[in-house]
């Protein structure tokens, strides 16, 4: 009998032994269960190892309370996990009145006295705005206005609006609609409409290059009541590129238009110079204009060239 009993209370003894050490899990339906809390690091699970060396994962909504036999071998809950928050990519505007408008506006004028007495004021003004990557509006306006020894050398005045619709990634149809006043000229109002092919090479805030070609329309108003009209073609270049990591940017852009009917008579305008940023988006502009009117009215030059300082603002 003695030889029954002693190994029964030998096991019970190590059965209680292993229960005193083990972890408890309190259930929320009263239920509990011994062993050793593997890991507590999940929110959802918890991984556990039973007395019987089972290993077993229980729904963290399951669990009402845990028991540690030992608070320093106690299971750390792994370090946090932290999740980059990903911004919402920015909402593409879906027609003009969303879109974001980009540009900037100069300033320029000079006064000279002495031999000389001459007063010049320079101004121009550009808006760019683009949505759903098809569709591009530009509107440009400048004035010019030159008075030395009492007698005006330059008035002249420009408003000019374009429309490009692209149809592929880089090639786009172009519409321009230019209107343009010079007194010095006898041009008392020139319409220029201008529909063609456009490619834009690259376009980014540090490189912009573009190239447009097609035909177009010509309405010349003279101040002596003359006038003209003509077919032509157009041909453009637009440039513009950041160097020095954006401390200089320089461009170049010319129009030409060619008649049809008498090719002598082409209009060149171009522009070339280089923009400064200076600070808080005001930007200092060195430029030269050269103007070419290879059929002009009697008494007038075929060529006009200006140097303009201007101070503007960009944004």
């Amino acid at each position: 009998m003695k030889l029954y009993i002693y190994p029964c209370v030998t096991f019970i003894l190590l059965t209680a032994s292993v229960q005193a050490k083990a972890d408890m899990i309190y259930l929320q339906n009263g239920d509990r269960i011994s062993g050793h809390v593997l890991d507590t690091s999940n929110d959802e699970i918890l991984h556990f190892r039973t007395s019987f060396e089972q290993d077993i994962i229980l729904p963290r909504s399951k669990v009402k309370n845990i028991e540690f036999t030992n608070a320093e071998t106690k299971p750390q809950p792994a370090a946090p996990v932290v999740r980059a928050v990903e911004e919402p990519a920015p909402e593409k505007a879906t027609s003009i009145i969303s879109a974001k408008w980009t540009g900037r506006v100069n300033f320029g004028a000079t006064i000279q006295t002495g031999n000389t007495d001459s007063a010049a004021i320079n101004a121009d003004a550009m808006g760019q705005t683009k949505w759903l990557d098809k569709h591009r509006v530009i509107i440009k306006a400048e004035y010019n206005r030159e008075k030395e020894n009492g007698k005006i050398t330059d008035d002249n005045q420009s408003l000019e609006g374009t429309y490009d619709y692209f149809f592929r990634d880089k090639w786009f149809l172009n519409n321009t609609l230019k209107l343009e006043q010079d007194d010095i000229n006898k041009i008392d109002l020139r319409t220029t409409y201008s529909a063609g092919l456009g490619y834009q090479a690259f376009e980014s805030d540090d490189l912009n290059l573009k190239f447009i070609l097609g035909p177009s329309y010509l309405h010349t108003s003279f101040t002596n009541n003359d006038k003209e009209d003509s077919a032509a073609i157009h041909w453009a270049t637009n440039y513009d590129q950041k160097l020095f990591n954006g401390m200089l940017q320089i461009f170049h852009d010319h129009d030409l238009i060619v008649p049809t009917d008498d090719t002598e008579d082409f209009l060149l305008d171009t522009k070339t110079g280089m923009r400064i940023p200076l600070k808080n988006n005001i930007i200092a502009t060195a430029q030269v204009e050269f103007n070419w009117d290879n059929a002009p009215e009697a008494s007038i030059t075929e060529d006009d060239t200006k140097y303009i300082l201007m101070l503007g603002y960009e944004w």
